[in-house]
């Protein structure tokens, strides 16, 4: 999202696709994805919700053509993807986990005194509702 504002800033003709329905549903709140599709609609940004691409041409990016049909020319693709977090190696120890996230409370703490945990590798409860949230 920072690099297609940047970008969009500094006068380049942006396009943001984006497989999911919405923009940053990894955050769980439709409020603020709402509030980035309306950010960087207002910047000038275009948005292709639940779409995909792939890249066209030989030696260089010509363009990208998505899987609902749209075709768009372009001199730069970036692509944005994520990272994945790695808990193998707590397997084993006394670090609470759920599914591979690390448990923690709303001060980061883990069941473990003086263990913390930060990032996108805990999981924590939500007290918006019964479930707990991934971060």
């Amino acid at each position: 999202m920072e690099i297609a504002i940047a970008l969009a800033d500094r006068g380049l003709k942006v396009t943001i696709i984006e497989q999911g329905p919405a923009l940053l549903t990894h955050l769980e709140a439709r409020d603020l994805s709402a509030y980035f599709k309306q950010h960087t609609e207002s910047r000038g940004i275009s948005l292709l919700l639940s779409d995909a691409a792939a890249l066209l041409g030989d030696d260089r990016v010509e363009a990208v053509e998505t899987t609902a049909g749209h075709r768009l020319a372009c001199d730069l693709v970036i692509v944005s993807v994520g990272a994945a977090f790695a808990s193998d190696f707590l397997a084993g120890s006394d670090v609470a986990l759920e599914d591979g996230w690390i448990v923690i409370d709303r001060l980061l703490r883990t069941n473990l005194a003086n263990v913390l945990a930060a990032g996108n590798i805990k999981t924590f409860y939500d007290p918006r509702g019964s479930l707990r949230s991934q971060s």
